[in-house]
């Protein structure tokens, strides 16, 4: 993996709103213990990723960006797994006990995997 792949450029990221609702409305959904994952095929080069994390499942600020931070890295250490062409929204629906990278990668990556299979077909 080159130094330039192994980043999370901004344009691999899902930022405004309508992007966010064209995946909700359009997409579909895998349900994890505690992510549910939205999907959406596009029309890019690449794969881009959304993180929605809500005061009511994370009312602690260090414990939200702690949860994106620790999804962002999840994703991008296997977003070549990935290929071309999806967008994904990781929605937290409960706070995985303990928080960290070891806990939270295997059930986001086989939800990931579960979403990208889906949407090849």
């Amino acid at each position: 993996m080159s130094a330039a792949s192994a980043g999370f450029s901004r344009e691999e990221r899902l930022l405004k709103k309508q992007q966010f609702q064209r995946v909700y409305g359009q997409g579909r959904l895998c349900r994890g213990r505690h992510f549910w994952v939205y999907f959406l095929a596009n029309n890019l080069e690449y794969c881009r990723l959304g993180l929605s994390v809500a005061n009511r499942f994370c009312p602690n600020l260090v414990l939200r960006n702690r949860v994106k931070r620790i999804v962002r890295e999840c994703y991008r250490n296997k977003k070549e797994a990935w290929g071309p062409g999806r967008d994904f929204v990781v929605v937290l629906k409960r706070l995985p006990a303990p928080l960290n990278l070891s806990s939270v990668c295997p059930e986001l990556l086989s939800l990931l995997k579960v979403a990208y299979e889906k949407n090849s077909n």
